[in-house]
């Protein structure tokens, strides 16, 4: 099956949206897994999964919640993760409702941007054990790993900028993995650090953060904090360009009101531009190689040249210097 059969280039969806054949069937494929063997690495061999079928099976592990308040004014979205008694660790129906969020989003045509942040004292602290313990297992393991890099692939894609905030206790395990699902990371000065602590765990990571993180930081980077699963301290995390910037923590200790200010600096242009420029950029993140990328490009930008945001500008006789 071509690549053009399954993306859809319209803005407000993302290169995952088409992910079900007419027919219904999930198209979802593992043959990447396979490839593993001749490195001697032992593989899951299991059945294709059905992800409508898999968010049923998370739906009933329970345990706090993951909520969506959209400030239409500003054009932002704040999700919130809110496991109190856990440290925000994500329970299976946390999952679930994640990805309900993320699909609303993608129908989102007036927002620009979304903060992803968590309630009390951190972002996340991973995946939560008694979920972990309850579907342990080659093929729990393997369901929630399809669900999840499907929710997080898309939440990367939102025509949407994102950015997660890391704060008090900062991101662990699947935390730091669902902060390098956003286009940026936001920490403040007073966090404890972002540490991707699986093999801790004698585990790797499962949410596709691996190779979101060697785009983020570099392949050697990120072999280095995934083998030591050390924690990074902010200063060295915006050294290495693991976060954007260092904000102050804020009246509430979670460094939201700077981060919304950081994030409405970069969402001055009309949402037309920003999905845009976000559908640009995903052609590239999703490697659809360079020529792919550059025809993706020139297709999503001549719109735009004499459209309405555009002759707005010229109209106003904008100086790009003062």
């Amino acid at each position: 099956m071509s690549l053009r059969v399954l993306r859809s280039i319209r803005l407000s969806k993302s290169p995952w949206s088409l992910r079900y054949h007419k027919s219904g069937q999930n198209i979802f494929t593992s043959t990447m897994l396979h490839r593993c063997k001749s490195l001697g690495v032992r593989v899951y061999e299991g059945k294709e999964v059905d992800l409508i079928e898999v968010k049923d099976w998370l739906s009933k592990y329970e345990g706090g919640s993951v909520t969506l308040t959209k400030n239409e004014s500003l054009g932002i979205a704040d999700i919130l993760l809110d496991h109190p008694n856990k440290r925000n660790a994500m329970s299976g129906s946390m999952m679930v409702q994640l990805g309900d969020i993320v699909e609303e989003l993608e129908n989102w045509k007036e927002g620009k941007g979304v903060i992803l942040h968590g309630a009390g004292g951190i972002l996340c602290s991973g995946g939560d054990l008694d979920f972990a313990r309850a579907s342990s297992g080659a093929e729990g393991g393997f369901k929630m790993a399809c669900y999840m890099h499907e929710v997080l692939s898309r939440l990367k894609a939102l025509h949407l900028v994102s950015a997660a905030i890391i704060h008090g206790q900062g991101a662990l395990g699947g935390g730091a993995e669902l902060a390098t699902a956003c286009d940026w990371r936001l920490m403040t000065n007073d966090c404890r650090g972002i540490g991707l602590v699986h093999t801790r765990m004698g585990i790797v990571p499962a949410w596709g953060a691996s190779s979101r993180l060697a785009s983020i930081v570099g392949s050697r980077t990120a072999l280095e904090l995934i083998t030591s699963s050390r924690i990074v301290t902010p200063e060295e995390s915006l050294k290495i360009g693991l976060v954007d910037a260092i904000v102050g923590p804020g009246p509430d200790g979670d460094g939201l009101a700077e981060a919304v200010q950081w994030v409405c600096s970069h969402i001055q242009a009309d949402p037309e531009v920003i999905h845009a420029v976000k559908a640009t950029m995903a052609s590239f993140d999703f490697h659809l190689g360079f020529d792919k990328v550059l025809e993706e490009e020139r297709r999503i930008f001549a719109p735009l040249w004499g459209g309405p945001a555009n002759q707005k500008a010229l109209n106003s006789r904008i100086k790009h210097l003062k």
